[in-house]
């Protein structure tokens, strides 16, 4: 059961180094400005357990948390002088809660989406999309980074970019940029080469300390603090991103899989090789969502409800149509919002279950059913247009947000449409659409 946003969101304060020229992401830049920066423990946690561990997730180290923190406190103290008295089990919480805080400070306000553990990759090669890439230190015998990070899945380098090479580092006593301490962390931080095709890959090195506030501080801080760290290697070497050429083949690819994941399967295959429609049976209904911006798009989806219990139940009933059976079996969508991740497994035969973003969960409170979807339109366009061919601005667009809290019915209206298509929108909004959608031009 999700944690309650009230308790997994922390507030810490945050201090920012670069070196010059150093330009953070918008998001690093103004939670700098502001000089605290607010992080969801339970993403952290999410993503140590999924995306680290390849492990169920547990969120005992929430709990933890918690119970040795003063409540109610921003920015974030514990309580006392210290974790405890043994020092070995201070120790083990200091490694999980300092990479629980790295990983949820990357995800939302570094794009990271994608973590590899090093530690295995040392001289090993790492498959990408764009070919293998080596990955060693550059002095051989000394510490390197703990993560390798990325805000794509380089086996699809879907966005491209520069990979991440991260040190999450946990300390009591007070830590400061200009301390011997934290420039040994960022030699260590800065202990890696990526090389591919001969050629150096974009790799930008973080180290980010979390040093810890208590109550009554004796040689340590008064306020849980994050210092973060992003120099960069071999900044004049390229990004390891797509081939232009090929931007639409993947584009293909994202769509094609997410009509799988969706239980569109017939649809797949036209997507990915531009085929036509005619003549294919079995095509899926498409929901228009009444609002006056998207009147020229339509989508493909299911709906979703959350329990009282914060259980996510898939809905058999739309307030307007009936719920669509699909193959049976477990599937993932993801959908990649302005705060983060959300993954939502479909379980046809019981409980959805589902990790993920702030966004997402204030939406689901008290909302009723609501649709979660991609974009048909886009999917249309890519079987009228030969593989060969530019998709001329299809499908990608623009995030956009629209709220009506005075709308009509018993929920307030809103509609989330993310870059990729992906669209979550409350039920009401949401009808199904009896045209012939998918045999009609553009």
């Amino acid at each position: 059961m999700a944690i309650p946003p009230t308790i997994s969101r922390q507030q810490l304060r945050l201090l920012l180094q670069g070196t010059p020229g150093f330009t953070p992401p918008p998001a690093v830049a103004t939670a700098a400005t502001k000089g605290t920066v607010d992080l969801d423990l339970q993403l952290g946690v999410q993503l140590l357990w999924t995306a680290v561990m390849q492990k169920t997730v547990s969120y005992g180290a929430i709990h933890d948390w918690i119970a040795l923190s003063v409540p109610g406190q921003a920015p974030h103290r514990f309580t006392g002088t210290s974790l405890g008295e043994d020092s070995e089990v201070g120790g083990d919480l200091s490694s999980t809660f300092a990479k629980v805080v790295g990983l949820a400070f990357m995800s939302e306000y570094a794009g990271a989406c994608w973590f590899k553990v090093l530690r295995p990759l040392w001289d090993a090669v790492l498959a990408t999309a764009q070919g293998n890439v080596e990955v060693s230190k550059v002095r051989p015998d000394d510490d390197g980074p703990d993560y390798l990070a990325a805000p794509f899945d380089p086996a699809s380098a879907v966005q491209g970019g520069p990979f991440y090479a991260v040190e999450f580092k946990g300390k009591k006593a007070k830590v400061e940029f200009a301390s011997e301490t934290f420039k040994g962390w960022s030699r260590q931080a800065a202990n890696i080469s990526l090389r591919g095709q001969n050629a150096a890959v974009n790799l930008k090195s973080w180290v980010l300390a979390f040093n810890y506030g208590f109550e009554r501080a004796g040689g340590s801080r008064e306020e849980s603090t994050l210092l973060v760290e992003d120099p960069e290697i071999a900044p004049d070497a390229p990004a390891l991103e797509p081939d232009r050429v090929n931007g639409s083949s993947i584009i293909r690819d994202h769509l094609s899989r997410q009509c799988v994941v969706l239980g569109a399967s017939i649809l797949a295959p036209h997507v990915r090789l531009g085929r036509s429609l005619e003549g294919a049976k079995d095509l899926p209904p498409v929901y228009r969502i009444d609002h006056q911006r998207l009147k020229n798009r339509r989508y493909i989806g299911h709906w979703f409800s959350l329990t009282p219990q914060g259980d996510l139940i898939a809905t058999p009933e739309a307030p307007s149509t009936q719920w669509r059976v699909i193959e049976r079996g477990p599937r993932w969508l993801v959908v990649r919002g302005p705060e983060g991740i959300v993954e939502v497994a479909i379980h046809h035969d019981g409980p959805a279950s589902w990790r993920g973003a702030q966004w997402l969960e204030r939406l689901l409170w008290g909302r009723g059913a609501i649709f979660i979807g991609q974009d048909a339109t886009m999917l249309r366009r890519c079987t009228q247009v030969a593989t060969a061919d530019a998709l001329d601005g299809e499908p990608f667009q623009d995030e956009l947000h629209f709220a009506d809290a005075a709308g009509d019915g018993p929920y307030p209206s809103e509609v989330r449409v993310l870059r990729n298509g992906n669209v979550v929108a409350t039920g009401a909004t949401v009808e199904l659409d009896e045209s012939d959608f998918w045999l009609r031009a553009e």
